[in-house]
């Protein structure tokens, strides 16, 4: 193993600075994709949570543009044609939200007896439906009351129906005029099928009581996504009224960055999944951007570094071999007519040439002379 001494002085300061600077390097990159991250990940649930809002805003629109056409159908409604049910038939046809808005409409008695359904479908009149959440609703409220989500019978695909009272001019409940919305042929959820979320996310919209009202997957409709003590974050939406953007665990156990908001007419929660994959993406390319710009500037470092070293530490080099080999040098042995020699500036070497006369060594070495001492240089360098 080679030690510090045998390595020589420029390897030395070159691996002394470049190891700090590869330390700073390394904490200012670490730095830096720390706080660029921890800003990323704040933007992207900025962007979620503003997304969601947006989205249950346009479905609450969507939802209370519906009420407010059966309530208003219902203010006007012709008292004298609800002992006829051909006359509602006439008012039901002329109405102008089929099918634009509403798929069905029904009369139901104060009773929940449905007396009278449009479009016609047979074997529906006279069924007794005071068991239906929304007539008990409008019953007991005497408001407009929508209902959970519910398989239809008829045509055995999801539905809601939004059930309004209609009062004579003593305010006494005469009717019950429903509008059935078909949550798969309606146009009243397409903000969720519109609205892209990244590449694999997606919108779903669960009712208050965890059933799925809305999913890409049609067969998980009317289902629970997930059972209490499954998912904490769902748990907390749907029992503390959480609204906002966290990470949690889909069903199928994969990490995942959640969006919740409630809808202010239905208490329905709209929810946004992201796979965590894909929600840290750009954080993953930050971390592999900054890991390639340390080591860019790392190695432009370290070669400014080691040039710098090489160029000033070159004559402190030629002098630590100077010494060295000062003190290896032998004086050479005079003969007989050297030391004869004694004349005035005459060097007791005879193989050296002065500069201006007189004798001196070209190898850098320092030779007495007589009555004068000489400086010499080493190279390009005076010593």
């Amino acid at each position: 193993m080679i030690s510090l001494r045998q390595l020589s002085l420029r390897t030395q300061v070159g691996w002394a600075v470049g190891l700090v600077l590869s330390f700073a390097f390394v904490i200012q990159g670490l730095l830096l994709y720390s706080v660029y991250s921890a800003e990323l990940k704040k933007s992207l649930s900025g962007q979620l949570e503003v997304l969601v809002s947006r989205v249950a805003t346009e479905l609450d629109d969507k939802v209370l543009m519906r009420v407010s056409v059966l309530e208003t159908m219902a203010t006007q409604f012709p008292l004298d044609a609800l002992n006829s049910d051909l006359e509602v038939e006439r008012y039901f046809h002329a109405a102008s939200i089929l099918p634009s808005l509403i798929d069905d409409l029904y009369l139901f008695s104060p009773e929940g007896v449905l007396r009278v359904d449009w479009p016609k479908v047979p074997g529906r009149r006279g069924l007794d439906m005071v068991e239906r959440d929304y007539i008990q609703g409008v019953i007991q409220t005497g408001k407009t009351f929508i209902s959970r989500p519910i398989l239809g019978r008829a045509t055995k695909e999801p539905i809601v129906v939004i059930a309004t009272p209609i009062l004579n001019a003593d305010g006494q409940l005469t009717g019950i005029l429903g509008g059935v919305v078909n949550l798969k042929k309606s146009r009243l959820l397409e903000p969720l099928s519109n609205t892209r979320v990244g590449q694999t996310g997606y919108f779903f919209l669960v009712n208050s009581e965890r059933l799925l009202i809305a999913h890409p997957d049609p067969s998980r409709v009317l289902q629970t996504p997930q059972q209490p003590g499954v998912n904490r974050t769902f748990d907390q939406a749907m029992n503390d009224s959480f609204e906002g953007v966290v990470e949690g665990v889909n069903s199928k156990g994969e990490q995942a960055l959640f969006g919740f908001k409630r809808l202010v007419k239905t208490g329905w929660v709209l929810v946004v999944e992201l796979p965590e994959s894909e929600a840290h993406l750009a954080v993953d390319q930050l971390g592999v951007r900054v890991y390639l710009w340390t080591l860019g500037f790392l190695a432009l470092a370290l070669g400014v570094v080691f040039f710098i070293v090489r160029r000033f530490t070159r004559p402190l080099e030629m002098l630590t071999e100077f010494l060295k080999s000062a003190k290896t040098l032998t004086p050479p042995r005079l003969g007989p007519q050297q030391h004869g020699d004694r004349s005035p500036g005459r060097c007791l070497h005879p193989i050296y040439r002065s500069a201006k006369g007189r004798e001196r060594p070209a190898d850098g070495t320092q030779l007495a002379c007589r009555g004068k001492q000489y400086r010499f240089t080493g190279g390009r360098h005076c010593f």
